[in-house]
């Protein structure tokens, strides 16, 4: 038993060469037109961005302090702090290795943005406030590291000291 298809309506006529072409020429009218659309969007950005830079452009500044005003302004923070670093007194300090480091191993000190790299075990001089946060880090490890400490006398939560409870 076959079983026809109900058709409704009448077929789709055949596409002609011509319709084809037709169909084609008006895409690529609309293709130009997106194009020349686009172009005339980016030629106006372009304008738009030379005016910003023409109101932008700096005027030469008078006399040399004036000038080292200006560049002190554009300054990123990290520069600023590389050249305040650099001016400060030195101090000579020492990273010992931790446990299991192997020789060699760098760490490093970031302020505003300037990192500062520092070898370990080795006796270094940097400036005073890089010592200062390597001296608080170095604080804040002891003091993290002492509330695991077995050989201080602490009462655990039944009241005996860990000595005690030890032995």
């Amino acid at each position: 038993m076959t079983t026809a298809k109900a058709h409704t309506g009448t077929p789709p006529a055949p596409v002609t060469p011509d319709e084809k072409l037709e169909k084609a020429l008006l895409q690529m009218e609309e293709m130009k037109r997106t194009l020349e659309a686009q172009a005339i969007a980016q030629k106006k950005r372009e304008e738009e961005l030379d005016a910003r830079e023409a109101a932008i452009k700096l005027t030469k500044p008078a006399n040399q302090e004036e000038m080292k005003k200006v560049i002190q302004t554009h300054k990123s923070k990290a520069e600023a702090m590389k050249e305040n670093l650099h001016s400060q007194p030195k101090v000579t300090i020492m990273i010992p290795l931790e446990q299991g480091e192997p020789e060699g191993t760098r760490t490093s000190v970031t302020l505003n943005g300037y990192r500062y790299t520092i070898q370990k075990q080795v006796y270094v001089e940097v400036p005073i406030q890089v010592a200062e946060v390597v001296m608080n880090s170095q604080k804040q490890t002891v003091a993290a590291g002492m509330a695991f400490r077995t050989d201080i006398a602490r009462a655990n939560k039944n009241g005996i000291s860990v000595e005690e409870a030890l032995a």
